[in-house]
């Protein structure tokens, strides 16, 4: 794994932690590794489907 640091507001890590508390998760970085690939399969999503409208012409709903 490649560590990566950020900063973020404390209202938002204040946040997080209430996530983790009580969402089941092991710790932070497993919250947010989770939000990423829940991200990302939305990027991925909407790109596939600005893909489609193109080939198509079609808008997907």
């Amino acid at each position: 794994m490649v560590i990566v640091s950020l900063h973020i507001p404390s209202q938002l890590a204040e946040k997080l932690d209430r996530v983790v508390r009580k969402g089941g998760y092991t710790s932070k970085s497993e919250a947010i590794r989770e939000a990423i690939r829940l991200l990302l399969r939305e990027y991925e999503k909407n790109v596939a489907l600005l893909h489609e409208e193109e080939f198509t012409g079609e808008v997907a709903r």
